[in-house]
């Protein structure tokens, strides 16, 4: 499944730069036919070509003088003038502008983007240049974000010797696009939703996938070796974990449901998510304790006394519960029904979760259990009061559940078995 990495930033931070070393990188790295470039500020032009109803509906608006020639093509430069007239400081015109444009290079940003995701194209990464990206509500369109920021003095002496600019024309520059660094963020995030391009989820999602890229170097090569190698290297290495490209359910931290993304962004980000903890235990009381495969992206190699999984898009706890026995340990939960206890949350350096607890009673050996080589690498008894006791070999939230059910079910066989928490 390719991956597409968003690149935004505010005027001379070095977006088009980045998003060029970045793609440079990743390239030299997996293979040039794997690496895609779209720069959505440059499909503009291609968006009111000659010939498209972007065209004629831009005419339609701003009328015939924004005509080169008679349906010939749109004069930048006439629209230019129209759109930034003093005579218009509400930026209506401009407004008008944008809620025509934008949806048209989103539509040409999209079929791109399907293009290279198709299974033939090989394609692993397609890097997405776009200055208005959140302002445009194009955030949906990527996996992360990466927003290119640097310090003011830098910004405007990059823009003077780049644009032949005074250094009061400089400033009025960055003015226009709401100041500096993050305020130049903050700025497009609010026009987004004013003008209804974003939607508030949406905006809670793309926050929760962005990082801030810190430009302030004062070289191509000095970004490059001190920035965007280590920065390839990292994104290359979270997506080719195990399970990184599952598309899982992202919720906020009252469990309400935001949006999807992809299990490497949410292991990177801490983003908010659902998982199931089942508690699998024998009629004595006894729990069938994993020990996780060393190819997990969290807590490789530990024991786990709640096994279960990451709830997927779209799918509920209890579908995920079910899917997890079978996979996992070939458990079929048409004989082993689950029963249900609960949601709680958890939270520490590492996830972020609203985790659905579930336990079964089962009367297989683990000997018998079908285990699911890359997931679990193998299944003990243990009891509770054992488990307690080595705590510090499972992993946290998984015990954090284990300990939950014991509160929840005090009167289940496990817990008449063991001793208190």
């Amino acid at each position: 499944m390719v991956v597409i990495l968003g690149i935004t930033g505010g005027i001379a931070s070095g977006k088009s730069t980045f998003a060029a070393q970045l793609a440079h990188q990743l390239s030299s790295a997996t293979g040039h036919e794997k690496v895609k470039s779209v720069n959505a500020d440059l499909l503009g032009h291609e968006a009111y070509a000659v010939g498209t109803a972007c065209r004629d509906r831009l005419v339609e608006r701003f009328g015939v003088e924004v005509e080169t020639t008679p349906g010939g093509e749109i004069d930048r430069r006439r629209l230019g003038a129209i759109v930034f007239s003093p005579d218009d400081p509400e930026r209506v015109a401009l407004n008008d502008l944008n809620g025509i444009v934008w949806p048209c290079i989103r539509d040409i940003a999209e079929s791109r983007i399907r293009e290279f995701s198709s299974e033939s194209s090989g394609v692993e990464f397609v890097v997405l240049e776009a200055a208005v990206m959140v302002q445009a509500g194009w955030t949906s369109l990527v996996d992360e974000i990466f927003y290119i920021s640097a310090n003011a003095d830098l910004v405007v002496r990059r823009l003077m010797a780049r644009n032949s600019l005074s250094r009061e024309e400089a400033m009025k520059r960055t003015s226009a696009q709401g100041g500096f660094g993050l305020d130049v963020l903050e700025h497009q995030a609010a026009l987004a939703k004013k003008h209804g391009f974003a939607a508030p989820k949406e905006d809670v999602l793309w926050r929760a996938s962005l990082s801030v890229v810190d430009n302030n170097y004062q070289s191509a090569e000095e970004l490059e070796n001190e920035c965007v190698k280590g920065l390839a290297a990292d994104i290359i290495g979270r997506y080719a974990s195990l399970s990184a490209h599952e598309v899982v359910c992202a919720v906020n931290e009252a469990n309400v449901v935001v949006g999807k993304c992809k299990r490497a962004v949410m292991r990177k980000y801490n983003i908010p998510h659902r998982a199931t903890y089942i508690i699998v235990h024998d009629a004595k009381g006894r729990v069938y304790v994993q020990k996780r495969s060393a190819q997990k992206d969290y807590c490789p190699s530990m024991l786990d006394a709640s096994p279960g999984g990451v709830v997927q898009a779209d799918e509920s706890y209890e579908v995920n519960a079910q899917r997890e026995m079978e996979e996992e340990m070939g458990i079929r939960v048409a004989k082993y029904p689950l029963s249900f206890h609960g949601t709680f949350y958890y939270a520490d350096g590492r996830a972020k979760c609203w985790g659905g607890l579930f336990s079964c009673a089962i009367d297989i050996s683990p000997d018998d259990l079908a285990l699911q080589e890359e997931e679990v690498e193998s299944v003990q008894l243990m009891s509770c009061s054992e488990i307690i006791a080595s705590a510090s070999k499972f992993m946290p939230d998984g015990m954090f559940a284990f300990r939950k059910f014991l509160e929840l079910a005090p009167s289940s066989v496990v817990a008449k078995n063991g001793s208190k928490i």
